[in-house]
């Protein structure tokens, strides 16, 4: 009966170990940077290690491009789309009380 006991034992702090050196080995690897050129103190990234894949680009001149090349010329403008005017049939109606 004792070599289960001993088994068990072992086995729990076994299990513990395993839990608290996972849980121990994320928080410190969330405490560096990855894959962000070591730009930061922390994981993730900060702003000037993004400042060249985000904020300077020419996509949204390109897509701006690809729309002018494929509308229609016939197509009224965009601006020039506005919501109708009221006429006299149209009212609201007003609630009682």
């Amino acid at each position: 009966m004792s070599d289960d006991a001993c088994a068990s034992c072992m086995g729990a702090v076994c299990g513990i170990c395993c839990i608290g050196i996972t849980t121990a080995m994320g928080t410190w690897c969330n405490t560096r940077a990855y894959g962000a050129d070591g730009c930061c103190d922390n994981g993730g990234c900060c702003g000037s290690c993004c400042s060249k894949s985000f904020n300077e680009d020419t996509f949204d001149e390109d897509i701006q491009k690809d729309m002018e090349k494929t509308r229609d010329p016939n197509a009224a403008s965009p601006s020039t789309n506005t919501q109708p005017t009221a006429n006299q049939g149209m009212t609201m109606a007003v609630p009682a009380g």
